[in-house]
């Protein structure tokens, strides 16, 4: 359902006539065709964000967070790859306090993410 809503393609169910050819195809286009510089666009542009702009890198002046490299890198990629996906509601020009409660609720995915990778 997810790949769906992010390349608009349509339901991979079997009783729609799907098969593994028109899967391939479908991964194809999507994923190596003309939709892909959109993609690394997106990607790029939350990767330099949350890299440049964002309290993974600069937290506040009082206190730093020290992690390691990879769960810095997890939380980077993480973070990246949510909005990339499920898109960023809240840009600059937003209050802090929504700002905020994006961050949370793409902080509370990471956790529940951990979580399942666990498993």
């Amino acid at each position: 359902a997810t790949s769906v809503k992010v390349f608009g393609h349509d339901s991979f169910d079997p009783r729609h006539g799907y098969t593994t050819e028109n899967l391939h195809q479908t991964f194809l286009k999507t994923l190596q065709g003309e939709a892909l510089p959109s993609l690394i666009d997106a990607m790029m542009g939350h990767l330099q964000d949350i890299m440049l702009d964002s309290d993974t890198v600069r937290p506040c002046a009082e206190r730093w967070q020290v992690d390691g490299i990879f769960v810095f890198c997890y939380k980077v990629m993480f973070e990246s790859g949510y909005l990339t996906l499920f898109g960023k509601e809240l840009g600059r020009d937003k209050p802090q306090a929504r700002q905020a409660a994006q961050r949370a609720l793409v902080l509370n995915a990471l956790e529940n993410f951990k979580e399942f990778d666990k498993i």
